[in-house]
């Protein structure tokens, strides 16, 4: 997970500068992560988080894929998502995987 969190911090912000259908489709994963999402500007790239990340306000708006550590995997695979930013404490792994 550290590894994950750390290669999309080390990504360049162009690169995730527009949502499209096929492209920049985030969840965030824990109030934390997605605040940090945001503040940097990335918000119009977050399609859903979990139960918890409640601010900024358009966060609380987006679908919610339940409790970061027991996220279901249907859930996650609806999303068509590109990329999944969390902490170690989100699961299950087996999801994950």
């Amino acid at each position: 997970m550290r590894l994950l969190f750390a290669t999309l911090l080390l990504t360049p912000a162009a690169s995730f500068s527009e949502n499209t259908a096929d492209n920049n489709r985030l969840v965030t994963i824990g109030p934390g992560v997605t605040e940090i999402v945001y503040a940097l500007g990335q918000g119009n790239t977050v399609i859903a988080t979990d139960a918890a990340s409640r601010v900024p306000a358009p966060a609380n708006a987006l679908p919610k894929l339940g409790y970061h550590r027991s996220l279901s995997s249907e859930g996650l695979l609806s999303l068509n998502l590109n990329h999944i930013i969390g902490t170690e404490e989100m699961g299950s792994p087996i999801v994950l995987d």
